[in-house]
């Protein structure tokens, strides 16, 4: 088992295949994802490889990724077109037709992937680097804003209620009009 470098392959996850199919995430697409991939590849659902990688995505086999959260159990699979594909044949035709049809407007570029949330730093120093760069976005964001509101006071001044155009223009030219 490796690692995720997340990659531009199409995937479509767990949690959509169970919104499309009106299907339970939790209790009934994850056992038929564990159980498919069992049937195709051999890979069991072995918890001591979960609580390994916690908050990581780890791929199992070609095709199928696991995201796993902070406790070591399995947040939802990623999965390629294939896989899906032999998932849904299971299922009835209304569930099997919005599944592709999801899938055909991913592949055309009509819609955009939903990208799963990103995981968690694998460690201490990257989770203070982490925090780092977003104290710091966080400063850089405060000081735009304060440049921006003291624009904004001064051109709050230069308007006044009643105000005619000829005035507000004598105004910007410091009173004189040519």
């Amino acid at each position: 088992m490796q690692n995720l470098t997340i990659a531009q392959t199409l995937t479509m996850s767990s949690r959509e295949i169970a919104e499309l199919t009106g299907k339970d995430h939790g209790s009934v697409v994850i056992r038929d994802i564990w159980n498919m991939i069992f049937d195709l590849h051999g890979i069991t659902k072995d918890a001591a490889i979960l609580q390994d990688n916690k908050n990581q995505k780890v791929t199992l086999t070609e095709g199928v990724i696991v995201a796993i959260d902070g406790r070591g159990y399995v947040a939802e699979f990623l999965l390629d077109r294939r896989h899906t594909e032999i998932l849904i044949t299971g299922y009835d035709v209304k569930r099997r037709a919005a599944v592709i049809d999801r899938w055909f407007a991913l592949e055309s570029g009509k819609t955009q992937a939903i990208t799963a949330a990103p995981a968690l730093p694998e460690n201490y120093i990257s989770a203070l680097e982490a925090l780092l760069e977003s104290k710091k976005s966080e400063a850089m964001l405060a000081l735009v804003n304060k440049k921006q509101e003291e624009e904004i006071h001064c051109l709050q001044n230069l308007f006044q209620v009643g105000m005619t155009p000829v005035q507000f223009c004598k105004q910007l030219n410091g009173g004189f009009v040519e």
